[in-house]
């Protein structure tokens, strides 16, 4: 449904995961999800490999079109 309208992030730039190896069970590959509306200019976007707890960090850096 928010994908009607909205930019999915995690699938856009094929992320493979958001978690950490402080997660288990390991059943679930995301946590966490970022999605832009079409007047944000995506610069970059990444998953950063900071292990602080089961949830990864995201980077996003944008621009208002």
């Amino acid at each position: 449904m928010l994908e009607q309208n909205l930019k999915n992030l995690i699938r856009d730039y094929t992320i493979t995961s958001t978690r950490s190896s402080h997660y288990s069970p390991k059943k679930e590959k995301f946590a966490d999800y970022i999605f832009t509306s079409a007047d944000v200019k995506v610069l970059d976007f990444r998953v950063l490999e900071d292990e602080v707890s089961d949830h990864l960090p995201l980077l996003l850096e944008f621009d208002l079109c």
